[in-house]
């Protein structure tokens, strides 16, 4: 790559370079679910399944997915400060939740 005429090189091949990414994107999987959601549970309903729990942003103040970060490699300070402004719903709660915003609670 050929950057202002400076040459920037990457230490690793591209195979190298794709399987570190993904063991970070494990990682940070893994952290997500073992170390964040296994520790809340649902609002709503209580279940504490990690499996099954979802982050609901708040009034807007939603910046990027919480698994979209995972799955870029964001820093874990970054997806924590994301995660502050969610509430841990379940699936079916998160779902529920979504259709009454859309059907004025119907």
């Amino acid at each position: 790559n050929v950057v202002n005429e400076v040459v920037y090189r990457r230490n690793k091949c591209n195979i190298c370079y794709n399987l570190t990414k993904q063991a970070r994107r494990k990682d940070l999987r893994d952290w997500v679910d073992k170390e964040v959601k296994s520790k809340i549970s649902c609002q709503h309903c209580g279940n504490n399944d990690f499996r099954v729990l979802d982050f609901h942003h708040q009034n807007g103040k939603k910046e990027y997915n919480i698994g979209d970060m995972t799955r870029l490699g964001c820093s874990k300070a970054s997806i924590l400060k994301e995660i502050a402004k969610c509430i841990p719903l379940c699936s079916n709660c998160h779902r529920i939740l979504h259709y009454e915003e859309r059907n004025d609670g119907v």
